[in-house]
Order: structure tokens, then sequence, then C-alpha cells
């Protein structure tokens, strides 16, 4: 298995859903951390996208985020390797940011739209495929 893995491609694709989470995240207001911020969706080549709020908020928005299973750490960091690993696509990346947004400006009233349609996309991307 691991010989088949398309790794370039993999490599590829993890770039692109970082960069369109950070777009769509950017494009709804939320700040992202970085040198040179609002450019990093253009221009990284990570991983990650690192949202930028003082801790104390972040920690606040870390557990929002976690009570409708989008998991980020203390500092508000979203790894997509493993979401790429399921086989999210970069319109399902850009969607997923929106929708991270939504739960970050509705800390206090989700609307119930954006949680069923998390859950959509978490139940069909269920299976490791890259």
């Amino acid at each position: 298995m691991l010989e088949e893995t398309p790794w370039r491609d993999y490599a590829r694709q993890v770039v692109v859903n970082a960069r369109c989470v950070a777009a769509a995240l950017r494009d709804e207001g939320i700040p992202l951390r970085g040198t040179g911020a609002r450019n990093f969706p253009e221009q990284t080549y990570c991983h990650q996208v690192l949202m930028d709020f003082p801790l104390d908020e972040a920690r606040r928005l870390r557990d929002q985020l976690g009570r409708h299973r989008i998991n980020v750490d203390g500092s508000l960091r979203l790894g997509v390797s493993e979401m790429t690993r399921l086989g999210f696509t970069a319109e399902e990346s850009t969607e997923l940011g929106r929708l991270i947004a939504t739960l970050l400006k509705n800390e206090h009233s989700v609307p119930r739209e954006t949680d069923r349609r998390i859950g959509e996309l978490i139940d069909a991307h269920r299976k490791v495929v890259l």
C-alpha cells in the first residue's frame, strides 16, 4: 500500500487544501497568522493554517470548534494533511473554511445548517483514500 500512494499528488493536494481553507477564512474576515498573512492563501506551501486570536480567546474558540467536531489546538492551528488523506477536495476545503468561519462568528447561536453540513462532510470522508 505504501508504495502505491501517489505522494507527490498527495503533497500537492495538501497545499491546495491549505490554501483553500486559508482563503475562505480570510475572505470571511478571520485573521490569519504568519508573515504576509494577507497573502498567505496564495503563498503558503504549508500543511496547516493558523488563525490569529489572543490566546485566551483562541482557547475558547478551540472549544467552540470542538463542540462541532472541528479539532484544532489551543492556538487555533488547523492541519489539513489528514483531511486530505480522507479525500477532501479543494471545493470541500473551501466550504470547510467557510463553515469554520461561521462557527467562529456565531459562537452563541450556530445555524443548524452549519452543523448539518459539517456532519455530512465528516460522514462522506471516513476512509483513507490517499
